[in-house]
C-alpha cells in the first residue's frame, strides 16, 4: 500500500478532527499517537466483533469441500474399478471367442 492512498476509517479520523480541535491545532505528537491508538483499536474491536461468527462458517465450508472432494475421489476410483473390470472381461470374452489367438494386443 502506498502512503498516498491511505484512507483512514471515517470513525477513526472524526477522532482524529476532534483532537486538533480540542488541541487548538497544536499538534503533541505522543498524544496524538496514544489518542489514535486507542481510537484504531476501537475500531479493531468493533470489526473483530462484527466478523466474529466468520470463522466458524468458513470452518464450515471447510470440512464440506473436504467432504465433497473425497466423494470426487471415490467416483474417480470407482471409475477405474469399472474400467479395469471391462477390460478384463472384455480379454476373457475375446479368449472365448478366439482360443486358437494366444496373443492377444490390448489397447494400452
Amino acid at each position: 500500500m502506498v502512503v498516498d492512498d491511505f484512507v483512514p476509517r471515517p470513525e477513526v479520523q472524526a477522532r482524529y478532527e476532534q483532537f486538533v480541535q480540542e488541541n487548538h491545532g497544536v499538534i503533541h505528537e505522543l498524544l496524538l499517537c496514544e489518542v489514535m491508538w486507542n481510537a484504531g483499536g476501537r475500531e479493531m474491536v468493533s470489526t473483530m466483533t462484527q466478523v466474529s461468527d466468520i470463522l466458524p462458517i468458513v470452518q464450515r465450508l471447510d470440512a464440506k469441500v473436504h467432504r465433497i472432494l473425497e466423494l470426487l475421489e471415490s467416483v474417480v476410483q470407482d471409475r477405474r474399478a469399472y474400467d479395469w473390470a471391462m477390460s478384463n472381461a472384455m480379454a476373457e470374452e475375446h479368449a472365448i471367442a478366439h482360443p486358437d489367438n494366444e496373443v492377444e494386443e490390448l489397447p494400452f
